[in-house]
């Protein structure tokens, strides 16, 4: 084709211009397809009790130069099912520019145990919205599947507003529904955070878990020790003593402390009962397993035993406690949404 251009005023029907070339204005700007700025974008619903009746809501489309509008609910009929199985029937968007049709309509083309079908020509082209299982009863509609999918609008200045069964969805308005807006069966997130799977992350699709708040337990804690320092002082000894004058004899226990003259003393009257106040020193002998020698004194003494009782010392508590076993918040900062995952 040579270069053209236009539109310029005609003179005595020199320019002349048709449908097709005042839609050619939005090639490149847009691609066919369903438009994402008006309506619930054709999206197609039937309830229990609708039978065969179906209901596709409004839209606007762009379809080979040419547009198709829905401005409110339009109501469908499926044909009854005669064939003892179910039926699968697609919802289409049909542009048909031949001469003798020149229209853009929305009909159910009727399919068998598959879907059917659909148109695929230069001048007539269907474009599918939803397909229509029908019962083997063929009385009516067990299940929507939405195909609009394969018939959005796409464009250099709008993202494609295609949301798959499985997408999430996330806003700050809170009025709004993206069923209104995307069409489809949305189910609304809440009290979650999202994590990505897959990977060497470890987690798989669908996987749930968590909580807000967390007790710690004895085995969430760090392996550790609590270590008691203890110093002890002051070991004694018990010393057995005769006195060979009046045959009486006397015990006694000193600390060590308090001795003179090393571990034992030598002197042994450092060891006697208070009450044998005796002018003179007895000696007695640096080795506990030797026999005194006994030194002058008219009080002569006799060391019999000299020993140091064995013992030990011994603690026992606890140590002190702490915590009121209140649940720490876990939460990460976080910024609160509405989030929403298309189901079909």
């Amino acid at each position: 084709m040579a270069v053209t251009s236009g539109f310029f005023n005609a003179i005595e029907h020199d320019r002349l211009y048709n449908a097709e070339d005042v839609g050619s204005l939005l090639d490149g700007i847009i691609t066919d397809g369903i438009l994402n700025t008006y309506g619930s974008h054709f999206n197609v619903t039937h309830g229990a009790g609708d039978g065969l009746n179906i209901t596709v809501g409004s839209g606007r489309g762009w379809f080979k130069n040419t547009w198709i509008l829905n401005d409110d609910n339009l109501t469908l009929t499926a044909e009854a099912n005669i064939t003892g199985s179910p039926r699968i029937d697609t919802v289409v968007i049909d542009v048909n520019l031949n001469d003798d049709v020149r229209s853009d309509s929305i009909l159910i083309v009727k399919g068998s145990s598959s879907r059917p079908v659909l148109i695929n020509e230069a001048a007539h082209k269907q474009y599918p919205i939803a397909d229509l299982t029908i019962d083997a009863t063929g009385s009516d509609i067990t299940n929507v599947t939405d195909r609009r999918d394969e018939s959005y609008a796409t464009s250099a200045l709008m993202v494609k507003p295609y949301y798959p069964v499985g997408a999430i969805y996330m806003t700050v308005d809170a009025d709004f529904d993206p069923h209104h807006t995307f069409g489809g069966n949305w189910e609304m997130i809440s009290g979650r955070f999202l994590i990505g799977c897959g990977g060497s992350s470890g987690f798989k699709n669908g996987d749930t878990g968590g909580s807000w708040l967390h007790t710690i337990s004895t085995n969430n804690l760090p392996a550790h020790t609590h270590e008691i320092n203890i110093t002890t002082s002051g070991n004694t000894a018990e010393i057995s003593t005769y006195r060979m004058d009046d045959h009486t004899t006397g015990n006694t226990v000193m600390g060590w402390p308090q001795q003179t003259k090393g571990l034992p003393s030598l002197d042994v009257s450092n060891y006697l009962p208070a009450a044998w106040n005796y002018p003179y020193g007895y000696q007695g002998s640096s080795s506990l397993d030797v026999e005194p020698t006994m030194g002058p004194s008219p009080y002569a003494t006799s060391q019999t035993a000299l020993t140091q009782s064995p013992h030990y010392h011994q603690v026992q508590g606890n140590t002190g406690s702490a915590g009121n076993n209140t649940a720490m918040d876990i939460k990460p900062p976080y910024l609160a949404v509405y989030m929403w995952k298309r189901i079909s």
